[in-house]
């Protein structure tokens, strides 16, 4: 009987381990939310952050709070814990912070500053700028009002991007048309140029191809500009759009990915045409030739 009491004791332990119901002490958490932040020592914000995804339903409010304290690393971290922690409930503050976040993109945290220490189930390279765009989308009615009122405040490419593709994924983008105006349609045509910001000139394409025609009137005017890219992305999306040409397609994706989800989910792309790989590659070859190469 004694053994059978044991046996029963050592696999309610296990039990508990196994759940994460074991209490972690406040020592260990706080060693925890201090190895998040930036402080070069190697693999310390790797292990700190497995170690909370590994207790997340428990520490989840306590994380929260901490949120709202830390560096930009250690939110970002957090943020990956809380992002993949399905019992969490956000709250119009938590909803708020993630928006803001969205502009940084990786110019604070790197790509690669936050890096999973053992290999578990957790995400091995941590970023929270687009692993923001999945959470959001799990999460549109919640976030839909705030994403609205950036369309006609952000400066930022990659927030009216991804705003416009989570729009047109929930069929809500046609009803919202009007908060694109004119002087929003300018802002975004403006990426269009030959500049020295990345992705900025794909990520307008992208837009321009999910809003369709909403956006001729402003390609034509662009169309005219001296800049040479400006010019021909907009007579090329004009010619996509209004026309449907094949060309006008392979020409735009031979230098920004036309495609490309903000979810970075594979599944949330569409699937490319037969015909657009063999044109995609013919305007590749001619760029190699002529990077300035214009749209015919």
């Amino acid at each position: 009987m004694k053994n059978l009491h044991f046996l029963i004791s050592v696999l309610l332990g296990s039990l508990i381990l196994s759940s994460g119901l074991m209490a972690q002490t406040p020592a260990e958490v706080r060693r925890a939310f201090v190895n998040l932040r930036s402080d070069h020592i190697k693999h310390n914000c790797g292990r700190a952050m497995d170690w909370l995804y590994a207790h997340r339903d428990a520490l989840k409010d306590q994380m929260v709070e901490e949120l709202y304290q830390a560096d930009r690393q250690g939110r970002d971290a957090l943020l990956h814990v809380l992002f993949n922690t399905a019992s969490f409930v956000a709250d119009d503050r938590f909803r708020r912070l993630v928006i803001a976040r969205l502009p940084e993109e990786d110019s604070q945290v790197s790509n690669f500053d936050i890096v999973s220490a053992f290999g578990t189930d957790n995400e091995a390279i941590v970023q929270a700028h687009w692993e923001a765009w999945h959470y959001i989308d799990t999460h549109f009615k919640d976030f839909e009002p705030l994403l609205k009122e950036q369309i006609s405040s952000s400066n930022s490419m990659y927030v009216l991007w991804g705003t416009t593709w989570i729009l047109s994924k929930h069929q809500a983008l046609k009803q919202d048309f009007d908060l694109y105006t004119d002087e929003v349609m300018t802002r975004i045509a403006s990426n269009l140029k030959d500049d020295d910001i990345p992705y900025n000139g794909g990520q307008a394409v992208r837009v321009f191809l999910l809003l369709g025609n909403h956006g001729v009137s402003t390609l034509q005017k662009s169309a005219r500009s001296k800049d040479w890219q400006m010019a021909s992305f907009s007579r090329a999306l004009i010619d996509a759009i209004q026309h449907g040409r094949h060309d006008a397609f392979g020409y735009l994706n031979a230098q920004v990915w036309i495609n490309r989800a903000p979810t970075l989910v594979e599944s949330d792309e569409l699937e490319d045409p037969e015909w657009l790989s063999d044109l995609t590659q013919k305007y590749i070859q001619a760029l190699d030739s002529n990077p300035h190469l214009p749209y015919p």
